[in-house]
């Protein structure tokens, strides 16, 4: 099942949690920065993101690709993160291969 969350950072206010896509891209304007999080999107969630935020196709298809490789790609006006599985423990964050 898919979880789609979004949060807008603000290096004065800290971290707040959005509802929706659309008040996450009306938080772009005011500074800071936002976090798009999908878990398990399925390909219409991640076109109604990749849409709005220029996003390239063939990101969206390596997002839908469960081999793909971890990776961070930058594009005008976004960094794009790309890791299948993570690990939090002790303050540190681990991305599997």
């Amino acid at each position: 099942m898919s979880e789609c969350r979004f949060f807008h950072v603000d290096a004065g206010r800290g971290l707040s949690r959005l509802g929706t896509l659309e008040e996450a891209l009306a938080a772009m304007g005011g500074g800071g920065y936002i976090w798009i999080d999908l878990f398990d999107p399925t390909r219409q969630e991640l076109d109604a993101v990749a849409r709005p935020l220029g996003i390239h196709p063939l990101a969206v298809e390596d997002c839908l690709d469960e081999n793909q490789v971890p990776k961070v790609e930058d594009y005008p006006g976004n960094t794009f993160v790309l890791f299948n599985r993570y690990a939090y423990a002790n303050h540190e964050m681990t991305i599997e291969r």
